[in-house]
């Protein structure tokens, strides 16, 4: 088979296929270069079509290491904002995730990091598709752009249940969730939490827990800790809660101490008290037989 058929048996090979279809034509087309020149020949011929945007967006690197590879990576680049631009929520993530990180430090060719850009494409990849699982950078997009409503909401929505227990975490970066949950939560400004974010939270900490390892079960008792704080602190997350938090657990802490100084003087008092009492009866038993033994040897001595 030629390249051409070779990259057109992929494309249109069954999902059972497609793997090893993609390592047939990546063995026979190994350098990059000619892969990308056959595609752009292909699309404008109109064999291939935005509906087969996943297969191709696998075949695209973009991912320059030197000035010399921002040749490819330019026609890389022009296939997939095709693809972005005609709906493919696969390249929409790949084009969100470029203008978030930027590849602007090369000579020529570079793409300037722009995050207003990037929330545009995750937001056209989310809207709609179920199979989107980039929900953790866009609520990362949306707290770092100043919206935490936004990106509370986003962070939500990768949470599968089943019988009313978190099943799944739908995301690529499944790890991040909690501590970006975290992070949203206690930082400054009001956020509209519901009592459903609260059930979800108190799930997601069994989830973690019970799950989770490593970093997960970090995030786990870090969320328990959290919602410890939302019920001291009538229901909000800030980072000024905390510090309220911590202030009344400080002076608990001093008021103890005082209460147990207190208890201390009153029980030195005490023994102050007992051990006069004490000292008397001493001097009291010991002392007088000894007077009136003394008297009568004197009277002994000098009388008889």
């Amino acid at each position: 088979m030629t390249n051409r058929e070779l990259m057109l048996d992929y494309l249109n090979c069954t999902e059972e296929e497609r793997d090893e279809k993609r390592s047939q034509l990546c063995s026979a087309v190994k350098n990059e270069n000619e892969r990308v020149e056959l595609l752009i020949q292909l699309k404008q011929e109109g064999e291939i079509k935005p509906e087969q945007g996943n297969r191709i967006v696998s075949l695209l690197y973009l991912s320059p290491s030197s000035d010399e590879d921002m040749d490819v990576f330019g026609k890389e680049l022009k296939i997939m904002t095709w693809l972005a631009d005609s709906g493919c929520a696969w390249a929409q993530c790949r084009i969100a995730e470029l203008y978030e990180l930027g590849l602007g430090g090369f000579a020529k060719g570079g793409l300037a990091k722009d995050e207003r850009k990037a929330l545009a494409y995750y937001e056209k990849a989310a809207k709609g598709n179920e199979d989107f699982r980039q929900w953790v950078r866009l609520g990362r997009l949306y707290k770092k752009l100043g919206m935490p409503q936004k990106a509370l909401n986003a962070l939500l929505k990768p949470i599968i249940w089943e019988n009313g227990e978190i099943a799944r975490i739908k995301d690529f970066n499944s790890y991040d969730l909690g501590t970006e949950l975290f992070d949203i939560l206690t930082e400054e400004g009001s956020i509209e939490v519901k009592k459903e974010h609260i059930r979800t939270l108190r799930k997601l900490v069994t989830y973690y827990c019970e799950k989770g390892e490593g970093e997960e079960r970090d995030a786990g008792e870090a969320l328990r800790k959290l919602i410890q704080i939302y019920e001291m602190n009538c229901g909000k997350f800030s980072a000024e809660n905390i510090s309220q938090e911590r202030e009344p657990a400080r002076r608990s802490d001093q008021n103890t101490g005082r209460n147990a100084n207190n208890r201390n003087e009153q029980r030195n008092n005490q023994y102050v008290k007992t051990s006069s009492g004490c000292l008397g009866a001493f001097i009291f038993l010991t002392l007088v037989p000894c007077g009136v033994v003394g008297t009568a040897i004197w009277l002994l001595l000098n009388v008889f």
